[in-house]
């Protein structure tokens, strides 16, 4: 255990395996940790001791104004070029009936054990709902003939000042995770794919 003093905070760096570390950020998640050692907690994170922190990846904003005329933001691409069609049903993707909405996927390798990579698809669908509003999807789905998620990956919004507003966590037989916000025109926000110690920020905003 290793203790250091930051900014008026105390960081404890504990050594363990990744199945100890998870436990320990379900215990922070869930309330309990903080209620056991009474006293405030701000933040757990895992890191590896074998190679340097991951700092997070972070791209440029995409517009999604540009989706909804049809031109997707480069990297990103139709979810029907992934996905087969019996899938994208099931996935409840644009119907005929929607309009004023686009909908775009992206795939997002995540680091596993012994240097294994997986690759996820990352979805955002926006509509345009009123003049004002907009509602956004945000999904990850499984790739590669995958049936399921891995475990423990977090898809997280962030607020336009970087505070995490909603979030969802795959558990052990996902097959996908998602959650939906309303959003305004003008706006912006992120959104943020993370497993262990590594994390991946992409930025929106809407025209």
């Amino acid at each position: 255990m290793i203790k250091q003093q930051e900014d008026g905070k105390i960081i404890v760096r504990l050594k363990g395996t990744y199945k100890q570390l998870d436990r320990l950020i379900n215990l922070f998640e869930s309330g309990k940790l903080q209620k056991e050692l009474g006293i405030p907690i701000l933040e757990v994170d895992a890191f590896s001791v074998d190679q340097p922190t991951q700092k997070q990846q972070k791209r440029p904003k995409v517009n999604l104004s540009e989706w909804l005329k049809g031109e997707f933001t480069a990297g990103w691409q139709s979810l029907n070029t992934f996905l087969d069609p019996e899938k994208t049903l099931a996935y409840n993707t644009l119907s005929e009936s929607e309009k004023e909405s686009a909908e775009g996927g992206k795939l997002i390798k995540v680091e596993m054990d012994l240097g294994n990579e997986k690759t996820v698809l990352l979805n955002i669908k926006i509509q345009q709902v009123t003049k004002e509003n907009v509602e956004i999807k945000a999904q990850l789905l499984p790739t590669g003939g995958e049936k399921y998620l891995p475990p423990s990956l977090t898809l997280a919004r962030l607020s336009k000042s970087g505070k995490v507003s909603k979030k969802v966590q795959s558990e052990s037989m996902d097959n996908y995770i998602q959650f939906e916000f309303t959003g305004k025109l003008g706006g912006s926000f992120g959104i943020q794919v993370i497993y262990r110690n590594a994390k991946l920020l992409e930025e929106y905003f809407v025209a």
